[in-house]
């Protein structure tokens, strides 16, 4: 059987609906692992960043099978204090910003952090891209940190050949994709 314990803010039918492990179906201590993560990430769309989930598998002595409880400790909800982007040497703040989902003064969304991620992947200025939190003087806020790291945008390419017609001829090329006219 599955139990689930500690939660207010979701109902326990839909918790125990959304998990992959079923009653009396294999157990697998992967899918317990994927369960724990999936009732996490439910927490964490919902600004519950600092939400724990304990599975605790336990023979049933009676029916000699295996019982899960997750624990859920919601803990509370967070809010987005201030934004810091961090590792941005050629690209504008303010164009990582422009991707960003995500804003001060509202609850932290995993949603929201993991679309902001793929719209800064889009941009293809960024091999790396991570999402860090810090804590601040208020319990119910932290500052979301936007750690990234760029990718060789610039490229310079040359050739050369000869020709009966034109003798020697040649070319070269200078390009660079994250480029600012503003700011040489």
């Amino acid at each position: 059987d599955i139990f689930i314990k500690g939660n207010t803010l979701f109902d326990t039918d839909d918790i125990r609906d959304s998990l992959k492990m079923k009653h009396n179906k294999a157990f697998s201590q992967n899918g317990i692992a994927l369960d724990g993560a999936h009732i996490q990430e439910m927490y964490y769309n919902r600004g519950y960043i600092m939400c724990r989930v304990m599975p605790e598998p336990l023979v049933n002595k009676q029916t000699g099978r295996i019982d899960v409880t997750y624990s859920i400790d919601e803990d509370s909800l967070i809010y987005v204090n201030r934004i810091d982007v961090a590792g941005n040497t050629k690209t504008k703040e303010a164009v990582i910003r422009g991707e960003l989902k995500v804003y001060p003064g509202e609850p932290f969304s995993g949603k929201k952090i993991k679309r902001s991620k793929e719209r800064l992947y889009n941009l293809g200025y960024f091999e790396e891209i991570s999402f860090d939190t810090k804590e601040t003087s208020d319990k119910a806020k932290r500052d979301l940190v936007v750690n990234v790291k760029e990718t060789k945008t610039g490229e310079f390419s040359f050739g050369g050949g000869y020709s009966s017609i034109d003798q020697l001829i040649g070319f070269a090329s200078v390009s660079q994709r994250n480029f600012d006219i503003m700011n040489f």
